[in-house]
Parts: C-alpha cells; sequence; structure tokens
C-alpha cells in the first residue's frame, strides 16, 4: 500500500514540477530531453530555498551622453558615453558590492570608502550636475 501511495505521489509532484521543467530543457539544452521525476522536484527545491535566502538591494548609477568640447583637437562635436565610476574618489556600489544574504553593503567595500547610491542621492547629484552644465535628463528602465 505505501508504494501504491508512493507512486501516485510522484506522479503528482511530476505534473506539478516535471512537466514544466522539460520544455525549458528543450528550448536550452536538447529537444526531446525529460527533466526526470528527481531531478525535476529537486530542481524545484532548490529554486524554492534559493529565493527564500536571496535579499534584493537597491542601487543606482548614472550614465552621460557627452559631446567633445569645441576646444578638442580632432574630436569636436564628436559624441561618447561615459558611466559614472567614482565621485570625489569614493568608488560607486555596483551588484558584487552587496552581501546576498542581507542585501546590504559589505563591511570591507563601506571601510574602503565605497559609495552606495540611492534613488534620492542619484537624483540630487544629477539635479547638481545638470545645473552646471545644462543637460536633460532621463530615466531608462532598469
Amino acid at each position: 500500500a505505501d508504494l501504491v501511495e508512493a507512486q501516485k505521489t510522484r506522479r503528482v509532484l511530476d505534473r506539478l514540477a516535471g512537466f514544466t521543467v522539460s520544455p525549458v530543457l528543450w528550448k536550452l539544452v536538447a529537444p526531446g530531453l525529460s527533466a526526470g521525476r528527481v531531478q525535476s522536484v529537486g530542481l524545484a527545491m532548490v529554486v524554492e530555498r534559493r529565493r527564500l535566502r536571496f535579499a534584493s538591494s537597491e542601487y543606482w548609477g548614472a550614465t552621460a551622453q557627452l559631446r567633445a568640447a569645441a576646444g578638442a583637437r580632432d574630436a569636436v562635436g564628436a559624441e561618447f558615453t561615459a558611466e559614472l565610476s567614482a565621485i570625489r574618489g569614493r568608488r560607486i556600489a555596483g551588484g558584487g558590492d552587496f552581501d546576498p544574504d542581507t542585501g546590504r553593503l559589505l563591511s570591507e567595500r563601506a571601510a574602503e570608502g565605497t559609495r552606495h547610491l540611492t534613488e534620492e542621492s542619484c537624483d540630487e547629484l544629477l539635479a547638481e550636475l545638470c545645473g552646471r552644465a545644462g543637460c536633460e535628463r532621463r530615466r531608462d528602465p532598469p
């Protein structure tokens, strides 16, 4: 009786998890592959545990579309893109600077003086820069 119940349970798990994983395998690896009972349920459990552990963190950056100044030799009017990497010598935090378990800036990065830009501080910085140089502010989706 226990073996019959175990078989029924496996069949339900196949329908819940396995049948949804196989099409992903067909697209990413090779057509016709089956996720299998143990693998698909195990994969679903690992993904769910990762989702529970992951702590998100918000950080911002700035990119500018610039034009060479009139005094620049051989580049008058040339446009280029620049990404903000530091402010007054302090590096701007990126995704790898945050603890995946807590979502906070790593203590060693904070000790190095790495700057965590929030939406508010990024807006203030851009307002200051645009006020000096005259520019167009535009938000791009992430």
